[in-house]
């Protein structure tokens, strides 16, 4: 299931039959998945891999050519990024979605002139052209790619004009509701980007224009869930399926999960999380509804463990560290574990990320181990002295690849009061620092 506009799904197919480069990657593709998921064999990699090498040599060849524009050398890339996840070279994935950017960004903003990044996306349908569905499927996996490495800003620039939440077309239609959102949520990273080297500091040294663009984003996600709840009930009438009601499910998830992470963004407190339990309670409710109707389908239908574009898993992972209600986060993770792999995002390796994450701040020891209990009977009461500041995956080269530990970084502040009130609060004596491994991405053979 996309994110409500299928863009990609439209184009490959004529893309495919006229260009050499996008025929090979969707062959590369095709051979990994069938190596990864349904031959699960050491030969159906070898044969992958040798799909990969001439999908490569494809690509570089319509690169240097450009006889048929960026669009065919866009969706190579892609493909072969989304080909790369399932082998577990994230490395070599994240390389090919910067070329992607790169290609597509220079095409619809050549020079400075204008283009999408540019001027703004302001109309609906917000489908005019294929580079503008490609830019906003493009900022999609930007965003994907930012959230789950720590520190990591978006790549690619914001096109969101706020003047697409007043056209009565915003999201009357589940396409345009999910581009005006994506628009939306990049935008709302780039505001977060900037507002967070903040976050640890008092709010006498929040810049105005940062905490007004905070403001301002915060009732645009409001606008727009305001408009998707009155039109999400048009979208029922006109469908005899369940896929318009999981696409509104899935667009809330993505909109509430954003909204808790940019209203906290400038705030050092983890106890200022436990006034967005409602929202984290919607979240839960949401991915549970939206399970429930796939695990109907099942029986008649294959289900696909990997999704290119954002789902449930950031918005499920954020529910599981900072909702600290013992049940439902135990809930979430549980959600979080049928999420199979969205990007980068491995619903294996988070699960033990997040039930790590639980065990440290409910022993209220750090960083001794203990074991994870499935209790849901724990004090919810958790001190903001034992709560988990920072919980993410390193960003250093080679981490998350294949056979490999992953590496993932945790932090805790020892006094929050008294690091606020001093003048340097990445003095490493305010806070306790560590690195823990977990696993290997092993492969099936």
């Amino acid at each position: 299931m996309l994110n409500g506009d299928s863009i990609c799904l439209d184009v490959l197919p004529q893309f495919a039959l006229l260009n050499d480069a996008v025929a090979r990657a969707v062959a590369t593709f095709g051979a990994v998945y069938d190596a990864v998921f349904i031959l699960r064999s050491q030969r159906g990699l070898l044969s992958a891999s040798a799909h990969y090498t001439k999908a490569l040599a494809s690509l570089y060849d319509d690169l240097a050519a450009r006889k048929d524009g960026p669009v065919p050398a866009f969706l190579a890339s892609i493909i072969l990024a989304a080909s790369q996840v399932l082998v577990q070279h994230y490395t070599d994935s994240l390389a090919h979605i910067k070329g992607a950017f790169t290609v597509l960004n220079n095409f619809i903003s050549p020079s400075g002139t204008t283009g999408a990044s540019s001027r703004g996306i302001a109309s609906l349908p917000l489908s005019k052209t294929i580079e503008d569905r490609l830019y906003i499927f493009a900022q999609s996996l930007d965003v994907l790619i930012a959230c789950y490495v720590l520190h990591r800003a978006p790549q690619l620039p914001a096109s969101f004009n706020p003047d697409i939440l007043n056209e009565p077309s915003c999201t009357n239609h589940p396409q345009n509701a999910s581009v005006s959102l994506q628009t939306l949520i990049h935008h709302c990273y780039h505001v977060a980007n900037q507002a967070s080297p903040f976050k640890y500091q008092s709010t006498s040294k929040h810049p105005a224009q940062v905490v007004d663009q905070q403001r301002r984003c915060i009732a645009y996600l409001n606008q727009w869930l305001i408009k998707s709840d009155l039109d999400s009930k048009k979208w029922a009438k006109e469908s005899t399926h369940n896929q318009s009601r999981n696409l509104y499910l899935l667009l809330r998830v993505q909109c509430l999960s954003t909204l808790i992470y940019l209203s906290t963004i400038l705030s050092p407190y983890e106890t200022a999380y436990d006034a967005y339990s409602v929202y984290f309670e919607q979240i839960i409710d949401c991915a549970s509804q939206i399970f429930q109707s796939i695990a109907t389908k099942l029986s008649t239908q294959s289900h696909c463990p990997f999704r290119l574009q954002p789902g449930l898993g950031q918005a499920l992972f954020l529910t599981s560290l900072k909702h600290r209600n013992p049940s439902q986060r135990r809930t979430a993770i549980l959600l979080l574990s049928k999420t199979g792999i969205e990007g980068p995002w491995n619903s294996a390796i988070l699960c033990q990320v997040a039930r790590r994450a639980v065990e440290i701040e409910e022993s209220g020891s750090v960083p001794a181990h203990h074991h994870f209990t499935e209790d849901r009977s724990t004090n919810s009461k958790i001190p903001e002295r034992h709560r988990l500041n920072g919980c993410g995956m390193h960003s250093e080269a080679g981490n998350m690849e294949a056979n490999k530990p992953v590496m993932v970084d945790f932090s805790l502040c020892n006094d929050m009061e008294a690091m606020i009130q001093s003048s340097d609060f990445e003095d490493p004596r305010h806070w306790t620092l560590w690195r823990e491994s977990f696993g290997a991405w092993q492969s099936f053979v």
